[in-house]
């Protein structure tokens, strides 16, 4: 490369073949492939020194992207400006190299200056990041020391920075985390890229904070770079959710086993309430007074809806409880069978009913047939004031979801209360209007949830309403 370019720079100085004494010339063409040959070679390398020095994003690639052109620039002016010098006899040899040495000294002070003084702005800024960010940035060696550390270790931890310099920093980590540190580190040393960990640190008041580590290593540099981010808020809030859940979980477990309990043990009494109505008004009714039988009326129908209750009430209790058993359910079939169910439950009456195309999806069919009986019963039982009730059940698959639509033509329900929708006991209608217990939709929510899909519902007053189930297409989690 040395010899291309020399030749080059000769023939720029007016020679016709330029070589060295002793050696053949090289000719103007020779060079220049000599010069494409070796940026050749070097551009085939671009991840290695010095290419990879010169073309980085770095202050150092950037600092010489700039130079060289000024560099090559100058040195060739100098020269030609020199040979002229000489040629025309206004300098000597000795002055004309005197001369070279003098602006070759100013050019490369002046060069190492700008350089000096862009390192610096480059510095400066890197510095300014570093004293100004949030989290804990550190510089360590492979001694085991801090070498740099910025201005957050002294506001999260309370030691000064040269403390913690002065010391080893594992004498500063929670002695039961002192071994997972140890392999972290030892783990950086043997290159790994980057490493990922927690453990705590001494405070100067002695207590200990959780710090969240990223940290890589520069092997060459025997340096490791961090950045910590302290987490022990985090860890206490992650703590107080999971001890929140727990006693979610536990109290939502006792409320169904209460539940169920008390469903279970209300039905002797109501039994035994509606079986001595029933013979007061059998065996003596020519003895007793209209106002006598009205109220052995109210109370068969009270125990009869007592009834419809408990039995909800422990429907809903089984299906929070049970097991889910996954297998394939074609919902076509299963939403066809769950319809000819209830609309004999509702006297046959005339139904403009269309059930669309439905998928097949993972879930427990058992489950499922109460979901879409409880519905569909909705559907059938808010539409019944139509002279034509009409249902529609349609289906799409999107998203990793199949979205199942209940429509029907009913007295609707007004979207302001539609949150209460899906509680245990919430009702938007009057009993004296509709009857009903107020579980059948917490239980289709509870059935969903189960199989890790979403209910929700839409409507206007007096035009109908429509609810959608999602349930996932493939396996997913379940909850419990």
């Amino acid at each position: 490369m040395v010899i291309a370019v020399t030749t080059l720079i000769g023939y720029g100085f007016g020679g016709a073949l330029t070589g060295v004494r002793g050696f053949i010339p090289m000719a103007l063409n020779t060079a220049a492939a000599f010069l494409l040959l070796t940026l050749g070679t070097l551009a085939a390398r671009p991840h290695r020194a010095p290419v990879a020095h010169l073309m980085g994003d770095g202050p150092g690639g950037r600092l010489a992207r700039h130079l060289i052109p000024w560099a090559v620039a100058a040195a060739l002016a100098v020269g030609w400006l020199l040979r002229h010098a000489l040629g025309a006899g206004w300098l000597d040899v000795v002055h004309g190299l005197a001369a070279l040495t003098a602006v070759l000294v100013i050019a490369l002070v002046g060069v190492i200056v700008w350089a000096a003084g862009s390192l610096n702005r480059y510095d400066e800024e890197r510095r300014r990041f570093f004293e100004l960010s949030q989290d804990m940035f550190a510089v360590a060696d492979f001694g085991g020391h801090f070498v740099e550390l910025n201005p957050q270790w002294e506001r999260q931890l309370g030691w000064s920075r040269e403390e913690m310099r002065r010391r080893p920093f594992i004498e500063l980590v929670h002695p039961d985390d002192v071994a997972a540190t140890l392999g972290e580190y030892a783990r950086a040393n043997e290159g790994a890229a980057v490493l990922r960990f927690t453990n705590r640190y001494r405070t100067r008041g002695g207590d200990y904070r959780w710090l969240e580590w990223c940290a890589t290593t520069v092997p060459r540099l025997r340096l490791g770079f961090a950045v910590a981010r302290d987490v022990t808020d985090l860890r206490r809030l992650e703590r107080d959710l999971a001890q929140r859940v727990a006693d979610l979980r536990n109290a939502n477990q006792e409320l169904e086993a209460f539940s169920y309990s008390v469903s279970h043990d209300l039905r002797a009494p109501l039994r035994h309430i509606a079986g001595f109505a029933k013979l007061l008004t059998t065996q003596s009714s020519q003895g007793l007074t209209a106002d006598a039988r009205r109220w052995l009326e109210i109370i068969d129908s009270s125990t009869r809806r007592m009834g419809a209750l408990i039995d909800d009430l422990l429907a809903f209790s089984h299906i929070s409880r049970a097991a889910v058993t996954t297998q394939p359910v074609d919902l076509g079939a299963l939403v066809g069978r769950v319809w000819d169910e209830v609309r004999q439950g509702h006297n046959g009456r005339p139904v403009r009913w269309s059930l669309g195309a439905l998928p097949t999806v993972p879930g427990d069919e058992a489950l499922l047939r109460v979901a879409f009986t409880n519905l569909l019963d909705n559907a059938l039982k808010y539409s019944g004031t139509q002279p034509l009730p009409e249902i529609r059940v349609e289906a799409t698959v999107e998203g990793g979801e199949a979205v199942i639509a209940v429509r029907d033509n009913g007295v609707g329900f007004d979207m302001r209360y539609v949150d209460k929708l899906f509680g245990v006991f919430q009702r938007l209608h009057p009993r004296e209007e509709f009857d009903g217990t107020g579980i059948g939709l917490a239980t289709v929510r509870r059935v969903v949830a189960r199989h890790g899909g979403r209910v929700w519902a839409e409507s206007e007053p007096g035009r109908g309403a429509t609810f959608t189930v999602a349930l996932p297409v493939a396996s997913a989690e379940r909850v419990a």
